[in-house]
């Protein structure tokens, strides 16, 4: 069990060393959101684009057109949540993630 933990932690570090090299990242997504309140799960499809240390811009294109820019300041919190994301530190932050 001890070496489980090791190994794991140790594969949480490498990929979160190499998530923290990324500087600048975009792509596609698809969105689905399942919920009892729904008949059948919701689609949404669009874009993100992401440049370190935190700035998102995100676009959908279906079901609606909008963007969400994420350089606002009201914005910042999500911001730094998804960019811990991508860069890999919310990986190693322990009140945030339980390996």
């Amino acid at each position: 069990m001890i070496l489980n933990i090791i190994l794991t932690l140790s594969i949480i570090s490498q990929i979160a060393k190499q998530c923290s090299e990324i500087k600048q990242i975009d792509f596609d997504f698809t969105e689905i959101r399942q919920s009892e309140m729904l008949r059948e799960p919701s689609t949404a499809e669009g874009h993100i684009w992401y440049s370190s240390p935190d700035n998102i811009r995100m676009e959908y294109y279906e079901p609606v057109r909008y963007t969400v820019d994420m350089t606002n300041p009201s914005s910042k919190r999500i911001a730094r949540i998804v960019s811990q994301m991508i860069n890999g530190k919310l990986l190693l932050d322990s009140k945030q993630f339980k390996s």
